[in-house]
């Protein structure tokens, strides 16, 4: 049985692109259009166009929890677009390093749900064209995931499920 991922980019979080460090009413129209990743909440984002509908999932981003969340989604961001990876895991193992994957933080999370064994069908949720191409180049990303990179993102994430525990009773 298979397991078909949707919200695969948390709401636009793992896009890398949505952050509530800053609020919308603390930055100006000219920096918002031109933020890149994790500088506050993008110009034109559902997140600014429809910030009441969000106003719950905005809030939570501030959290202590939220704050962690966003933490991981740099760490990820730069792991996905360049090499050496520097965080604090690889001050500990210096000599790990990830060769370019050269992409975007949102192509990565999508490749990295895909290469899931168990996971079925990936949705995507796009609103243009342009998110759509963006999306699609997670299929330039699974064959870039090597078991190096898979540890790298699971030594950010740090959530790995643990497999479920088999007793044997023998009667």
């Amino acid at each position: 049985m298979g397991t078909t991922a949707f919200s695969c980019l948390a709401r636009g979080l793992l896009t890398g692109k949505v952050s509530a460090l800053t609020s919308l009413e603390q930055v100006d129209m000219t920096k918002r259009a031109t933020m890149k990743y994790n500088d506050g909440i993008p110009a034109g984002s559902r997140y600014d166009t429809h910030s009441i509908s969000f106003d719950r999932v905005i809030k939570q981003l501030k959290s202590p929890e939220g704050q962690e969340q966003i933490r991981k989604v740099r760490e990820l961001t730069q792991l996905a677009e360049s090499g050496p990876w520097f965080s604090s895991y690889s001050m500990i193992h210096p000599s790990y390093c990830s060769p370019e994957l050269n992409t975007t933080p949102q192509a990565l999370a999508l490749a990295w749900v895909a290469r899931n064994p168990n996971t079925s069908t990936v949705i995507l949720g796009v609103s243009d064209v342009d998110q759509l191409r963006e999306n699609l180049q997670a299929l330039q990303v699974l064959p870039k995931l090597t078991p190096e990179i898979m540890d790298k993102i699971e030594a950010i994430l740090d959530n790995k499920p643990q497999p479920p525990v088999s007793v044997l009773i023998e009667s």
